[in-house]
């Protein structure tokens, strides 16, 4: 009597996993649908973020320049500035901003990104009304 039901068990068992059709999953489980995964759209300051070699000049034509180094960083409580060596900058998606003045300082910028390079200007105002230009140019490490 112990081994009929062993067998009616096995038989009851092999019949559920054998009837599952090809649509259907076995044992009674219902299928799961699957749900589409959102992609979330890429930040595009991403493509900014790094470390530039630069020169550094007082004139356009960068004759007698520095070498400095430029370090951009995404601002994590703002979602269109950047950080370009502290001071946050409200990029667009393009690379440029300005030129213009930054919260309260009184140095109009002009900031631009193409590729792997950037592009800084600067007009700081002294006392007097004599302007200080900077110009920064450089490449992404």
């Amino acid at each position: 009597m112990k081994s009929y039901r062993i067998i009616t068990l096995l038989v009851v068992l092999l019949f559920l996993f054998t009837s599952c059709g090809d649509q259907e999953v076995c044992c009674f489980i219902p299928p799961v649908e699957e749900t589409p995964v959102e992609e979330t759209p890429l930040d595009p300051r991403l493509e900014f973020i790094g470390i530039y070699d630069c020169d550094k000049s007082t004139n356009s034509d960068f004759q007698f320049s520095q070498q400095i180094e430029v370090f951009v960083q995404l601002d994590s409580l703002n979602e269109e500035n950047i950080s370009i060596n502290g001071i946050l900058v409200p990029i667009d998606s393009t690379g440029v901003f300005g030129p213009d003045f930054i919260n309260n300082l009184s140095t109009n910028y002009f900031v631009e990104f193409k590729g792997d390079s950037i592009r800084i200007e600067n007009f700081g105002s002294i006392p007097n009304g004599i302007v200080a230009p900077c110009f920064i140019r450089g490449v992404r490490r």
